[in-house]
Formats: C-alpha cells, sequence, structure tokens
C-alpha cells in the first residue's frame, strides 16, 4: 500500500514538474507578439516624438520673434540686423552696427575653421532679451552639433542704399524691397517670416535668410529636418508649420545646393514668398 501511495506522489510530482517549463513553439510565439508590440509602439511613437520635437523648435522661434519686438522696443522701434557681423562686407560697406548675432574670427566668435562659438551669440544684440538661454538659439531638430539653427529673415531690419558712397552699413545694402530698420514700417506683422531654420555652409548660418522675390530661385535653402515641414515663427511671435516641401524637391534642393531654382509652377517658392515682406512685396 505504502509502495503505491509513494508511487502515486512521484508521477504527481514528475507531472508538476514538466508543466513547469514552457515549450519552444510558446517560446517563439511570445517573443514574436514581444517584437510585434515594440515595432507597432516604434511606428505609433515616432510621430508623435517628431511631433514633440517640431513644437519645441518653434517654441524656441518664437522666443526668438519676442526677443526681436523687446529690443525693438528699448531701441526706439529699431529692429536687429539680420546679418550675422559687425565687420564690413567684400563691398567695402561698413558693418551692421546691431547683428543679432555677431561672427567673426577677429573677436574670437568664430574658430579658425569658421566654426561657431557661443560668443557669437553673446556679442549679439538679442543675447540679453534671450535670458542668456543659450538653448534657444538651436532646433532640437537640428542633427548637427552646431550652436544655432536659426536665421532672421533678410527683408527684415535692413533698408535701401545709403546716397553717402563712404558711409554705408552692411544692412543698408541688404535691401530686398524697402526700409524696414523699424518695426512700424514692418506692415503685416502676423504674416512676415521672423526665424527660419537653416543650415547653412561652412559650420554657421551666415546673415539673413533669403529667396529671390522676382523669380522662383531660393538662394537660401531651409533646413530638411522635419520631413516636408519648414517651421517659422513670424513677426508677431506666432508660429506656423508649412508642410510645402515634398520628397522629389528636397532631393533636388540638396543636389544643387544654393541658388536652386524651382521648376514651374514653384508652388513652394510662392508660399514661401507670401512671408518675406507682405504687403511690399506681393
Amino acid at each position: 500500500m505504502r509502495s503505491v501511495n509513494s508511487e502515486a506522489k512521484r508521477c504527481k510530482r514528475s507531472s508538476r514538474s514538466g508543466r513547469a517549463g514552457f515549450t519552444l513553439i510558446e517560446l517563439l510565439v511570445v517573443i514574436s507578439i514581444i517584437v510585434l508590440l515594440v515595432a507597432m509602439l516604434f511606428i505609433v511613437g515616432q510621430p508623435v516624438r517628431q511631433g514633440a520635437l517640431r513644437s519645441k523648435c518653434l517654441i524656441h522661434q518664437r522666443s526668438i520673434a519676442m526677443a526681436c519686438q523687446v529690443y525693438a522696443t528699448d531701441s526706439s522701434q529699431r529692429l536687429p540686423s539680420p546679418r550675422t557681423d559687425v565687420s564690413p562686407p567684400e563691398s567695402g560697406a561698413g558693418g551692421a552696427l546691431n547683428p543679432w548675432v555677431n561672427c567673426s574670427t577677429a573677436i574670437g566668435t568664430l574658430t579658425p575653421a569658421g566654426k561657431e562659438l557661443k560668443g557669437s551669440l553673446e556679442k549679439g544684440v538679442l543675447w540679453p532679451y534671450m535670458d542668456g538661454n543659450a538653448a534657444a538659439y538651436n532646433s532640437p531638430l537640428d542633427p548637427t552639433d552646431r550652436i544655432r539653427s536659426y536665421s532672421l529673415n533678410a527683408f527684415v531690419g535692413v533698408g535701401a542704399i545709403s546716397p553717402n558712397p563712404f558711409n554705408r552699413r552692411a544692412d543698408e545694402l541688404y535691401s530686398y524691397g524697402g526700409k524696414t530698420y523699424f518695426l512700424s514700417r514692418v506692415q503685416q506683422p502676423a504674416k512676415t517670416m521672423c526665424t527660419i531654420p537653416e543650415e547653412d555652409a561652412p559650420g554657421y548660418n551666415r546673415h539673413g535668410w533669403v529667396i529671390n522675390p522676382n523669380s522662383a530661385q531660393w538662394i537660401d535653402l531651409p533646413a530638411f529636418w522635419d520631413d516636408n515641414r519648414i517651421n517659422i515663427a513670424l513677426m508677431d511671435g506666432s508660429t506656423t508649420s508649412l508642410n510645402i516641401l515634398s520628397p522629389k524637391l528636397i532631393k533636388a534642393m540638396d543636389a544643387y545646393g544654393n541658388y536652386y531654382q524651382e521648376p514651374s509652377p514653384s508652388p513652394s517658392w510662392k508660399v514661401m514668398r507670401q512671408y518675406l515682406l507682405p504687403g511690399v512685396v506681393n
């Protein structure tokens, strides 16, 4: 009797130990489910992450646009220059007196190789209005290691050529439709671009961002960091994201570089042109 009971207990223990693990097929099924869930999370999560980075990029641009407004208020309505140095350009004209950032090897804000240093931000007229926040000059979408991702609209903060050839400032030479030294000369602030992400050579964004207002020519290109979108801030401090590019256009622009002529009917160029200086450039 005891022998029979002992045998029964051994069988029960053997049965329990045999069912404690997973078969190979069960393990493969579980692993497949986990892989599928991870893939789904990646597919769903990537647009969410991209949207979060886009929102932060727009917040940074809004900070710069608002700093331009406050600077103008403190400077008798004079806007900061979109140029990025105070040194004379190749024409021999005097440099901009109030560049929003100041890049020059002479003052130690550029490396000898042309890489922008933090000092270029600190020596720009907007630095005191940015609360010393160097991170706000850089887009979270920017894959490079540059400290500045944004450029100002080259149509704003500039003026016509001075009649005195011996006393010309650089921002007076870079005029695209009329004098906009003063905030009051920007006729439609809510429709006029202030900032835009740009990936300019050699290692920083030189001067303002510009396209030819008279032909479908992209003199400067936007940064291609956010799929088909161009994220900009406007002069009133608002922001917008323009979904106007296409993979084909981006590939053509990237291959050709600056001075890209967009083929007719040039829809992307036409949209960007509307934000240059509405009321003057129409």
